[in-house]
């Protein structure tokens, strides 16, 4: 039986280990049985046997033992190497992987290639705004420094991605930087600010950090060392509010009350800020549809990345990326 769509994912990678990738895998193939699903990993210690038959499942218990070393990377049968092989030879149209990122990223570029006028690859996080509304982040740690040109590849990207997902014709763009006046900022950032003015886009100038998720955008550019340590200082901002707000509550009879009448708001914003609910950074500027999830993803985080990459699919994305 030949199925519609075809997604490769690389389960070694894990912290909770291939039997997330493996159960996530059951529950989206029953939910959606016109997909396939090629899972590569170490799974010859799991019951495999009698699953369905839009679950393939390819032995690998090999990880890569230096990722800095890229040609070494290159030369192993690792489990994300094999995973790229089933794109690369039309087994399957997309790649999910946990695995190390600089691997992945390197691996995805030398096997898959980059696209027509794309200099760097991007790491591309999705984050929801107070809006509820997906935001996206680029680079965040593919490149560390970025010339002024590849903002402008990367907005073409991104421009493109946001109109095919979500379905918006005009996003907003804006330039990450330490501040709005267009003298501040790196040189590379104020030649990008110039080129972005000259390109067709809803292009808003710069803006600070602490504005990505106002909802006043739905696109942020930013070099891969700005881009990791805001997605980062977002994380564990929230992650410490958290534990504040549970000490606090836990230590007053009145704050309890009021924790508790207040539970449904707190379940909503928590919601809205849990990377769960989102599950993706994309590689964005190959030959293919790939999604980079975290390590510590668990099965529902991993049907988030799977739905999503589906979506990708169906909605034929690389054709509008490579337009």
């Amino acid at each position: 039986m030949e199925f519609k769509y075809k997604i490769a994912l690389d389960a070694n990678g894990l912290d909770l280990g291939p039997i997330e990738a493996l159960e996530a895998s059951k529950i989206f193939i029953n939910n959606n049985p016109d997909t396939e699903i090629h899972l590569v990993g170490d799974f010859k210690e799991m019951q495999t046997d009698n699953l369905p038959t839009n679950i393939k499942i390819y032995q690998n218990d090999t990880k890569s033992v230096n990722p800095r070393d890229i040609r070494q990377v290159m030369r192993e049968n690792i489990s994300i190497n094999q995973a790229i092989d089933l794109v690369r030879n039309n087994e399957a149209s997309g790649i999910i992987s946990g695995g190390d990122s600089g691997s992945y990223l390197s691996s995805l570029t030398f096997k898959l290639k980059r696209l027509e006028n794309v200099s760097r690859p991007a790491f591309m996080g999705v984050a929801l705004s107070i809006k509820n509304e997906p935001v996206l982040m680029l680079d965040i740690g593919a490149s560390l420094e970025a010339k002024p040109e590849y903002y402008v590849e990367w907005a073409h990207l991104a421009d493109r991605f946001y109109k095919v997902m979500y379905k918006v014709e005009n996003p907003k763009l804006t330039l990450i930087n330490i501040g709005v006046e267009e003298y501040k900022g790196t040189q590379n950032l104020r030649d990008a600010n110039d080129l972005l003015k000259q390109e067709n886009f809803n292009y808003i100038g710069f803006s600070e950090p602490r504005e990505l998720l106002k909802g006043n955008y739905q696109i942020a550019l930013s070099d891969g060392y700005g881009g990791n340590l805001t997605i980062k200082g977002f994380e564990g901002g929230l992650l410490t509010f958290k534990e504040a707000l549970k000490i606090h509550v836990k230590n007053s009879f009145m704050a309890k009350m009021g924790a508790l009448l207040m539970k449904g708001a707190f379940k909503k914003v928590a919601a809205t800020f849990d990377y769960r609910n989102i599950a993706t950074a994309w590689v964005i500027g190959v030959n293919a549809p790939a999604i980079k999830i975290h390590g510590a993803s668990d099965k529902n985080t991993i049907q988030v990345a799977l739905k999503n990459m589906k979506d990708a699919l169906e909605f034929d994305l690389m054709s509008h990326l490579k337009g």
